[in-house]
């Protein structure tokens, strides 16, 4: 039958060694900001591109589905208006 060996303390101590060693190698903030954000960013771009084709397509009529820089030109314009703020806090009330 053979003996079961016991860890030693040295044993132990080399594990968290590891454990700490673990820690010191995580990814730099830069670089985990950049896995997190990437797939949103592909998403987005994903989403303008193919919104932009169906214009181009001539999918909907222009005044139903306007391109893109049409509708950022106008977001831009409308939140420097106080009305547009006015409207965003009413339907965060509601």
């Amino acid at each position: 039958m053979a003996a079961v060996e016991t860890p030693t303390h040295h044993d132990e101590l080399a594990g968290l060694d590891a454990l700490e060693t673990e820690l010191d190698t995580r990814p730099s903030l830069g670089r985990r900001l950049w896995s997190t954000a990437w797939p949103k960013l592909l998403a987005l771009a994903i989403v303008l591109v193919g919104w932009q084709l169906l214009v181009w397509l001539g999918w909907k009529k222009e005044y139903v589905l306007p391109p893109p820089r049409v509708v950022f030109d106008e977001l831009r314009t409308l939140v420097t208006t106080g009305r547009f703020w006015e409207a965003v806090g009413r339907t965060m009330r509601r």
